[in-house]
């Protein structure tokens, strides 16, 4: 988490009373009705298959996509 998401992160907290999370959830994510979407407070881990890095070198055919 960047230092400005920390930063506005407070500044919502101290002014709604709420953490961050339920802010975004409730002003955001339940708003527009987004069923697959989350806020993530702590970890680094995503659940579910995603890309997990880049890769930099030569493409090779026998990785798996």
């Amino acid at each position: 988490m960047g230092t400005n998401t920390i930063i506005i992160g407070e500044i919502i907290e101290m002014i709604t009373g709420n953490s961050l999370e339920s802010e975004i959830r409730k002003r955001i994510i339940d708003k527009l009705g987004l069923k697959n979407t989350s806020y993530f407070i702590s970890g680094t881990e995503i659940p579910g298959y995603h890309p997990k890095a880049y890769y930099g070198g030569d493409y090779d055919l026998a990785f798996p996509d």
